[in-house]
């Protein structure tokens, strides 16, 4: 009898042990779904409904259209979508792109709808780091439509992907596969990701084995002679060599009276110039000092100074993307470039322009972001086309602005163009500039803008009048060219 109930008490015992191991078995296996799905939710740029104030829209040429985006944590990137409209035909490629224009990842898009957003999944995820910028985009053959929202104000859906409210949009006109980086009056096009916050898949390493090394016995060892430590002979003491103090560079003479081509820009000898074309900068600190730059140049890392140079343009000649903090372009001479000379429009941080001498291009600078120095410029001599509005400086959202002691020239629309309802714009100072030109050579932003200054600058040869969209900007001490006060 008690044999029996041991028995019994043994197999109940086991039966329990087995019920709890399938429960916890059970148990874990939930966790491990629940925590993959909850992993795996991918976020948008734009969400899943129709963008606002969306056309269609149509080229001849081919165009990479896309969205110009920074993670604000690591993750993934698994697919690449567009928004579609009604009457867009032809194959659909998309792309993913590096800061640098290099191309991570493509994918065709195969089985579309005839409208709404289309999604192609890529077949391995891509790693994104937090803080840096990536372009995704998808092409469009020639002759094709697609979907576009001009003056387009906005921001992300996603707190994980962070976007410029006014100048994400990007294209390239070209054959499949160009990074694109043109933009055209605050143009969306709709290209987006879907994107997995987090650094990694959700696979753990396995943890390692145990160390199955034997112990040591306890035989005793017998103790060692203890070997005799020689005794250090003193180093001689090394004479000490001075310290040579730098000597710094010059520093160029403030300009004095109005800045012109005999002041700003490169003044030195082009034989003294190194020729190079460098498409991108990424590293902190690079110094580029008499270079002949061609092509476009996009900079995008901070602490980068560009000097005694001079850069000829593609589409513009220097691109600040948004890592360029504290980039620095003095004593350079710009010529030429089918859009800006400089295309500021990354919203990097602290950047200034001394001493630059920008001609040739469409408009002389396009600028955005926090805290930006214009100082001792000469703009002029913009490229004018039938169905060109040039600015000397067209300006987008932007604070902490300093515009002080410039030339600048236009032979259309304005000198400094603060255009209501483009930006929005705050703590801006105009102090002792010439302006010549323009159907208003000074545009201040309207309700737009506040804590606007203009003072003691010298302006002519307007068309409508000196100025326009004053708004609750500050005006006092401004003359014409014969001195007499403009109010």
């Amino acid at each position: 009898m008690r044999n029996s109930f041991r028995l019994f008490y043994t197999r109940q015992q086991s039966a329990i042990a087995i019920v709890v191991a399938l429960m916890l078995v059970l148990v874990g296996a939930v966790v491990f779904i629940t925590a993959s799905a909850s992993a795996a939710s991918p976020t948008t740029i734009w969400g899943k409904s129709k963008p606002v104030a969306v056309s269609l829209d149509h080229d001849k040429s081919g165009a990479e259209l896309g969205t110009t985006f920074t993670p604000a944590t690591d993750g993934r990137v698994t697919a690449i979508r567009f928004y579609k409209l009604v009457g867009q035909t032809g194959t659909h490629t998309g792309s993913l792109w590096a800061p640098n224009g290099t191309r991570l990842a493509t994918v065709t898009f195969k089985h579309e709808n005839s409208a709404g957003w289309q999604t192609a999944s890529l077949k391995k995820p891509v790693a994104l780091k937090s803080g840096t910028s990536y372009t995704v985009s998808y092409w469009v053959p020639a002759g094709g439509r697609y979907a576009t929202t001009v003056n387009f104000t906005g921001k992300s859906e996603s707190s994980s992907l962070k976007v410029s409210q006014r100048n994400s949009g990007v294209y390239s006109y070209s054959a499949l596969g160009t990074y694109p980086r043109s933009k055209w009056q605050s143009s969306q096009y709709w290209a987006d990701v879907n994107f997995v916050p987090g650094g990694s898949s959700g696979s753990s390493q396995p943890a390692p084995p145990k160390s199955t090394t034997p112990l040591p016995s306890s035989t005793s060892t017998p103790t060692p002679t203890p070997t005799p430590v020689p005794v250090p002979v003193p180093a001689p003491t090394p004479v000490p060599v001075p310290t040579p103090v730098p000597v710094p560079a010059p520093t160029p003479a403030p300009v004095t009276g109005w800045p012109d081509a005999s002041n700003t820009g490169y003044l030195g000898s082009t034989a003294d110039l190194i020729a190079k074309s460098i498409p991108s900068i990424t590293s902190a600190g690079t110094v580029i000092d008499h270079v002949d730059l061609s092509g476009d140049t996009f900079v995008n890392a901070p602490d980068v100074v560009i000097k005694n140079s001079v850069v000829h343009g593609g589409n513009w000649g220097i691109e600040v993307g948004p890592n360029a903090t504290n980039l620095i372009v003095q004593d350079t001479t710009f010529l030429g470039g089918d859009n800006s000379a400089i295309m500021d429009d990354g919203y990097a941080n602290n950047v200034s322009y001394v001493r630059v001498n920008i001609s040739g291009s469409t408009d002389g600078m396009k600028l955005s972001g926090a805290s930006r120095l214009i100082q001792d410029s000469f703009i002029h001599g913009l490229s004018q086309t039938s169905t060109s509005h040039n600015d000397g400086i067209q300006a987008y959202d932007g604070s902490n602005w300093k515009f002080i002691h410039n030339y600048i020239t236009t032979p259309d629309t304005g000198c400094i163009s603060m255009f209501e309802g483009q930006g929005n714009w705050d703590a801006v100072l105009i102090q002792n500039n010439r302006f010549v030109g323009g159907g208003y050579p000074l545009y201040l932003g309207g309700s737009t803008a506040k804590n606007v200054q203009a003072t003691d600058n010298v302006i002519s040869d307007w068309v409508y009048g000196p100025y326009t969209d004053q708004g609750t900007a500050a005006w006092s001490g401004n003359t014409d060219a014969a001195g007499k006060p403009i109010n």
